[in-house]
């Protein structure tokens, strides 16, 4: 079951759908990616489970391309050197610097369900699914 607070009542017409049906998208892949991982007995690092989350918004139709993701975005790119992809913090930034690798990843051809399916957490999850799908570690 998912609960969620109703947006603020400065958020109405289509700003309130987007809103809305983006965080619905977004916990809903929390609820998807704990099944998954439960099912495996591991938790996902915090990082690659916000990047997926963020991902699932555009998936669904509700992300950057509406303006859901972009206050996240321009706050780590407005201050990028300060913040570390593998120990996500609390800040809106971090959410960017999730979003933008795991989308990276997505945009070579990455799954999410890929990086669901597995009992691989974090940074050797990741690696495994590049490796098996041979796609460049390097980034390059």
């Amino acid at each position: 079951m998912l609960f969620i607070n109703v947006p603020s009542s400065s958020e109405n017409g289509t700003k309130y759908q987007v809103t809305t049906n983006s965080t619905i998208a977004h916990e809903f892949q929390h609820m998807i990616n704990y099944n998954m991982r439960a099912t495996n007995g591991v938790s996902e690092d915090l990082w690659v489970n916000e990047g997926l989350a963020q991902v699932a918004e555009d998936v669904c139709g509700y992300g950057y391309h509406t303006g859901a993701n972009t206050g996240v975005i321009n706050a780590f790119l407005g201050n990028f050197s300060s913040y570390s992809l593998l120990k996500h913090e609390s800040p809106l930034a971090s959410y960017g610097f999730d979003y933008l690798f795991v989308r990276y990843l997505i945009d070579r051809g990455v799954t999410p369900k890929d990086l669901l399916n597995t009992n691989l957490i974090g940074v050797a999850n990741v690696e495994a699914v590049l490796n098996g799908k041979r796609i460049s570690p390097y980034f390059i």
